[in-house]
């Protein structure tokens, strides 16, 4: 067994041999080991490990679920550094990781870790004001980097949702609903290769909301840098410019600007199951995003937002992606259902049904049954006398009639020759891509 494949190892085995991963006394103990090949990797230390832990809060008001850390710093803007040559914020509270330092993390020759934290998450005065509860789901996780027997540097994210006992030890949450788990990095890898931020440490969402959820702000931009708000913002980046003149940009550390106007999802930007679904599952048959589905099912005014740019819901005005995309800058309605000061509403009028069938692509059966006839076009079982995906009132030339937003891909091929001299000869193909 090695922690580079099964990075959550790193806690389980201990929770299942019987020592708590977690323990809250006042700064918290985190209980951790570390496989390869079987065996343990000794002689780390603080240098190897970055450690964040966090709640997770209940929405409220139609709001989603939301992780909220326990530990904070404070980010101060420079000056002349910010859109238009000056900051917006002076200064903003930000979530992080726990400041670090040798003895905090110790071994033990039991063969685990021991990593005590800086922060007493049990005192509001350490956590920006963040109060302990221990009967909510909390989520320890960490950056870790090692090298193995081979040589090679492995760098992996193990994370550890638990809720915490009256003698304030960790058990862990085996119940998915308990949790939050809207993506899983393995969708993120099928357009990424591999996800790597930070440097190349932090690779997988599930250490990502640790940090960036709603409590997280870039001084100098005033980007709200919430992951379910950025990562929509950076997917949707050429549109928004394109559509809204807006580009965003966040400066982070170094004062160094990072633009996403020219960003392109790979995908018409009304996909968002290839990024988010309950129904994927992993090489062991398990769901991987037990709320994949809150795309549909948990519509709200920040994630949506992110994408629909031009809606201001304080007011319920402002431009529609689809008067955007033909030439207009502005809307007769903007949000048709007005104003909004929160997400109680948001399902109410956006039903599952009725987001998918504004989010539509293609149906990810393909030809199965119907000739590959968007899902909005044609019913899942053929109608009896006529070709699979068509029928009474529906078009029969579908495929000419893809959703907006989903391209009709076409190749030519203009000619293949062999050429080269005897003995040292090639195929060549002349061709050509249409969308």
């Amino acid at each position: 067994m090695a922690t580079a494949t099964n990075p959550n190892a790193a806690f389980t085995i201990l929770q299942n041999a019987g020592f708590p991963v977690v323990t809250v006394g006042s700064p918290p103990k985190i209980n951790f080991t570390v496989l390869d090949n079987g065996a343990v990797v000794k002689g780390l230390t603080s240098a190897n490990v970055s450690l964040g832990l966090a709640k997770l809060v209940k929405g409220t008001n139609g709001a989603p679920d939301q992780w909220v850390s326990y530990v904070y710093r404070t980010e101060t803007a420079t000056a002349g550094v910010g859109p238009g040559g000056a900051p917006v914020l002076a200064t903003a509270k930000q979530p992080t990781t726990d400041t670090k330092s040798d003895p905090q993390l110790v071994y033990n020759s039991a063969g685990y870790y021991t990593y005590t934290f800086s922060t007493d998450i049990t005192d509001p005065t350490k956590t920006n004001g963040v109060t302990y509860e221990p009967s909510l789901t909390h989520r320890v996780a960490i950056q870790l980097s090692y090298t193995n027997t081979a040589g090679a540097t492995v760098r992996v994210n193990p994370t550890f949702d638990f809720t915490l006992s009256s003698s304030n030890t960790s058990q862990p949450v085996t119940d998915s609903k308990l949790t939050r788990k809207v993506v899983d990095v393995t969708s993120c890898n099928e357009c990424h290769d591999k996800l790597a931020l930070h440097g190349g440490g932090r690779i997988d969402t599930q250490y990502c909301v640790v940090c960036h959820n709603g409590g997280l702000t870039d001084a100098n931009s005033g980007n709200v840098l919430d992951l379910r708000i950025m990562a929509h913002k950076i997917h949707a980046g050429e549109h928004a410019k394109e559509w809204f003149g807006t580009e965003y940009t966040i400066w982070g550390y170094r004062d160094t600007a990072h633009n996403y106007a020219e960003v392109r999802y790979p995908q018409p930007l009304q996909n968002c199951t290839k990024c988010h679904s309950a129904s994927k599952t992993g090489a062991d048959g398990k769901q991987l995003a037990a709320q994949g589905d809150n795309w549909k099912n948990v519509p709200s005014r920040a994630a949506c937002g992110a994408c629909h740019q031009g809606i201001d819901f304080a007011t319920g005005k402002g431009l529609r992606i689809e008067d955007a995309e033909n030439g207009l800058t502005t809307s007769q309605f903007g949000h048709v259902g007005g104003s909004q000061a929160d997400d109680s509403k948001c399902a109410l009028c956006h039903g599952p049904a009725a987001i998918e069938t504004y989010h539509v692509t293609v149906d990810p059966k393909g030809s199965e049954g119907r000739g590959g006839y968007p899902v909005n076009t044609a019913l899942n079982t053929p109608t009896a006398g006529y070709p699979a995906g068509q029928g009474p009132g529906i078009p029969l030339a579908s495929a000419d009639r893809v959703p907006e937003g989903v391209y009709k891909i076409d190749y030519e091929i203009k000619q293949a020759s062999i050429i080269g001299a005897a003995g040292a000869k090639q195929a060549q193909v002349v061709y050509r891509v249409l969308k």
